[in-house]
């Protein structure tokens, strides 16, 4: 147990996760609906409902929630 806790806390979550998002966000507007604009539109509505690939946008929300909360737990305790 001590060995995994030395693990968890040399890796970071937040910083990996974040690029995931950052690619997401540029990347998925091309698959999406068309009328899709980066400049008008807001990141959430890649995951709405009836939105073409919205899954992968809210597998990334997810991600990056989860992400932070481990960093969280690690280097605030």
């Amino acid at each position: 147990m001590e060995s995994l806790r030395k693990i968890i806390n040399k890796v970071y979550f937040l910083w990996p996760a974040y690029l995931v998002f950052i690619m997401a966000m540029f990347i998925l507007p091309l698959f999406s609906f068309g009328e899709y604009s980066i400049f008008e539109n807001t990141t959430s509505q890649l995951g709405a409902q009836n939105t073409p690939n919205a899954w992968i946008m809210n597998l990334v929300f997810i991600l990056v929630g989860f992400a932070s909360i481990v960093e969280g737990w690690v280097y605030l305790k």
